[in-house]
């Protein structure tokens, strides 16, 4: 099984909450947790400081998903030039 990760920004507004991904929905049970339409498929992804952290592949296997974004961190360092 492949997985991908990303962190996905507002390019305009960097570090202000992100918008709602299109096609978002709840992940029902799972305060936090959203299912969107990903490029391959369903992605799972949750907002964390400014930005949306997300997995595509394990979609499947939602507690894959879910163990994979508990656990995963990013950190984003913008350059002001």
């Amino acid at each position: 099984m492949r997985i991908r990760a990303a962190v996905l920004i507002d390019a305009r507004h960097p570090g202000q909450t992100p918008a709602p991904l299109p096609g978002m929905k709840m992940l029902a049970g799972h305060p936090g947790y959203v299912l969107a339409p990903g490029s391959a498929g369903t992605l799972m992804g949750r907002r964390i400081r400014g930005v949306w952290i997300v997995v595509e592949g394990a979609t499947s296997r939602l507690r894959i998903a879910k163990d994979l974004l508990e656990h995963l961190q990013a950190s984003v360092h913008i350059d002001p030039r």
